[in-house]
């Protein structure tokens, strides 16, 4: 079968399909993942399995493609059963997105294998000197979701142009490459393994290596797919997939919530939760910010996929508007937890309560430096206002 006709037999109702199957697989192995420290092996095949790991990555290559609303709805659902492993699906396709904008050669290498997984860092680190035939690279690097089961991992590098500035160099290794450090001990998705790895003067390539690079940029092999995914800006709709990831957790909360409420009876009283007034109202509220924050991030993955599908860029507003929906959606979903959380009662502190590790998770994957509202909310005051802002953030 071609990659053409199975996209075509899949369809997004079919990958909605699997990542529902997958987020069932992926809850039984939840607290195994949690423990772990890194996804548990049966929720990882059961991810590979369903091609999730496919969605973002080119359709040449055995990819799908998919629009944002797709890849939004994909990860809600999984999520709804472990955000750990909608995470690590959001890493692997995020990555997998960013390669279909490099060189051809850097893509027949990455994706000579459909099943391949990346991981990868967000933020330059370490240091790079060049050397006869590529550049010899060491550093640090937090917050590598997924490594353990990655084929390659990317990295950016800060170094020192030829003329003396800075300059940052985009990067990628065999993630057997990379020493991984014991560090992910936190508070939420824990399963993501997202520890510390580091580099010890690796010799890196030059045919592995972009210097200067623009993740905005319409490179000329963005132009030689199926779709117009892979021209389209990338920083600007990073928060949309936390959202999403967030959108699951938050759907499952309010019904573990709503569910437990007509078991649970107030201590001294003895009348049923279900009937208190403050109960309902808390209920509403908690309902009406993650409605509220799912119609955000759907607003923005549409916009989106409109302008994609009519092969036009966002304009600079339109990136800026895409981002603030998509954090403040995220934001909103949070609220929504928190006023779950808080109605939960004492039950709720005890590490067997599905509830609290929904908080965890959600927090967590909130403190993502992508998803920090306030600067989010100051570049988009400032789009309104007509003032000049930071291209580089949106």
């Amino acid at each position: 079968m071609t990659v053409e006709a199975d996209m075509k037999e899949t369809g997004t109702a079919g990958l909605l399909e699997a990542a529902r199957h997958v987020a069932e697989i992926a809850r039984d192995h939840r607290r195994s993942s949690d423990e772990l420290r890194y996804l548990a092996p049966e929720a990882f095949a059961a991810v590979r399995d369903a091609g999730l790991l496919r969605l973002l990555m080119p359709r040449r290559y055995g990819g799908f493609e998919a629009s944002m609303a797709t890849m939004v709805e994909c990860l809600a659902a999984v999520a709804e059963g472990c955000p750990s492993a909608a995470w690590n699906i959001m890493i692997a396709n995020t990555t997998a997105w960013h390669f279909g904008r490099r060189d051809r050669s850097m893509q027949d290498e990455v994706f000579s294998s459909p099943e391949v997984v990346i991981s990868g860092a967000i933020s330059p680190g370490g240091s790079a000197v060049k050397a006869d035939g590529g550049w010899i690279v060491s550093g640090r690097y937090p917050f590598l979701s997924f490594v353990r089961y990655a084929d390659w991992v990317f990295f950016p590098v800060a170094c020192k142009g030829e003329d003396g500035s800075d300059d940052i160099l985009s990067l990628y290794c065999p993630s057997s490459d990379i020493k991984l450090l014991d560090t992910w001990h936190t508070l939420g998705l824990r399963g993501t393994g997202s520890t510390d790895g580091v580099l010890e003067k690796l010799f890196v390539p030059d045919r592995r290596v972009v210097r200067n690079e623009d993740r905005n940029a319409v490179t000329e092999d963005s132009l030689r797919h199926a779709t117009n995914l892979y021209k389209m800006p990338v920083v600007c709709v990073l928060p949309l997939f936390i959202g999403a990831v967030v959108l699951g957790a938050a759907r499952r909360g309010l019904q573990v919530f709503t569910e437990a409420l007509g078991s649970r009876t107030e201590r001294y009283s003895g009348r049923a939760k279900e009937q208190s007034q403050a109960m309902q109202i808390r209920l509403a509220r908690a309902a009406s910010r993650i409605d509220a924050g799912a119609l955000m991030l759907q607003e923005a993955a549409r916009l989106y996929d409109e302008r994609c599908e009519a092969d036009e860029i966002l304009s600079l507003s339109e990136r800026a508007r895409v981002k603030w929906l998509s954090v403040a959606g995220t934001d909103f979903l949070r609220q929504g937890v928190n006023e779950i959380f808080d109605g939960s009662g004492g039950t709720a502190v005890y590490d067997s309560s599905e509830l609290q590790a929904i908080f965890r998770n959600i927090h967590t994957a909130t403190h993502h430096a992508v998803c920090d509202i306030d600067p989010a909310a100051e570049t988009y005051g400032k789009i309104l206002l007509g003032a000049p802002v930071d291209e580089r953030i949106i």
